[in-house]
């Protein structure tokens, strides 16, 4: 932990786009905040697939080195810009939002927050022990959480809450088909499946996570490597199939989930684990009626009204205990590297957590 007298800090940068080892921890100045910007003293970040996709130069954004990395921590706001010290107003929303609603807070010095998608990863990355963000990135998190439980949060619950609440509408009584379901998107998706009680069914290459899955609220796992989704997934649901499934592989497994869909299902591809090409099965497509999308978590974080209520959602699961971040591993910050490879190992179950 840093101390308000200290001059440097130690971030995670890299220069040069590629695999782990082109990160570097690095000592640098600790940067003051400007107009309408925070410094946030880092306490947790909670790793993403999309931290390595980034790292390696094939994501949504395009690295601008320096860069640095991370997208989801909880912080302790150290520091304000100027104009959050003259406009006590200014609201814990985030920026494409932040002159609406009616319960404004001001963000001051002292307060515990999460950071939110969509800032700029190059300049604001939050793996390190400071990073200067847009004020409007950051909000408040509920207090039932530690800030490794928070970190974990937003990211993986959000995205299926998008997915599954927002768009798909699911509700009592849907099958639910989830692939990689031990990522910690997909652990994250059981719970919300649960607690709507529409029936999970989970796939899985390993059958080691089976019983790990059921545990976390699973209806069903079926084991890729030893059995067949199609059969498997038919004889669930009575040959009914699934009405929505939440897929973050993609590949030419798009072609078992058409089959496994039921008459006008929604399919959400998030994800392309997979590393052949994905073909679309366009007859199948036709006949069911299917519609099949390309969805990310930012259709979330970009629209205020529907953040606003995924950010309800959540936050009253936590209160009421009905949703919890599940944390797979903590490391400490000087073992991040290591972290990083664990999470690209795939051997996982939820989020693997770096603490400072």
């Amino acid at each position: 932990m840093i101390t308000r007298e200290a001059k440097t800090n130690k971030v995670v940068r890299f220069y040069q786009t590629g695999g782990i080892e082109v990160l570097k921890t690095e000592e640098v100045a600790i940067a003051e905040p400007g107009a309408g910007e925070v410094r946030l003293r880092i306490q947790a970040v909670a790793l993403n697939r999309s931290d390595a996709i980034f790292r390696e130069g094939n994501y949504l954004q395009s690295p601008e080195f320096p860069a640095r990395l991370g997208v989801d921590a909880a912080a302790i706001v150290e520091a304000v810009g100027l104009e959050l010290q003259e406009l006590p107003d200014v609201s814990h929303q985030p920026a494409f939002h932040r002159d609406q609603g009616p319960n404004r807070k001001p963000i001051k010095v002292g307060d515990n927050v999460l950071t939110l998608a969509g800032f700029n990863l190059s300049q604001h990355g939050v793996l390190g022990e400071t990073t200067i963000l847009p004020a409007s990135f950051v909000i408040p998190y509920p207090n039932q959480l530690t800030p490794a439980e928070a970190s974990a949060l937003l990211t993986p619950f959000l995205t299926s809450w998008g997915a599954l609440i927002d768009y798909g509408q699911m509700s009592q009584g849907d099958y639910v088909l989830l692939t990689a379901a031990s990522s910690s998107v997909g652990v994250a998706a059981l719970q919300i499946i649960h607690a709507t009680g529409a029936t999970a069914i989970a796939t899985t290459r390993n059958s080691a996570k089976k019983q790990a899955l059921l545990d976390a609220g699973a209806d069903y796992v079926i084991v890729t490597s030893e059995e067949d989704v199609v059969s498997r997934v038919k004889e669930i649901t009575n040959g009914k199939g699934v009405r929505l499934a939440f897929d973050s592989v993609a590949g030419s497994g798009l072609e078992a989930i058409t089959n496994v869909a039921a008459q006008g299902a929604q399919i959400f591809i998030y994800g392309a684990l997979a590393k052949e090409p994905t073909i679309t099965p366009l007859w199948t497509l036709m006949a069911k009626e299917l519609n099949i999308r390309g969805y990310s978590n930012y259709e979330v974080f970009s629209n205020p009204e529907r953040f606003e209520r995924g950010i309800n959602y959540l936050y009253d699961g936590v209160r009421n205990g009905i949703l919890k971040p599940v944390i797979a591993k903590e490391f400490t910050f000087e073992e991040v590297v290591s972290a990083l490879g664990y999470m690209e190992s795939n051997e996982q179950m939820g989020k693997i957590v770096v603490t400072f």
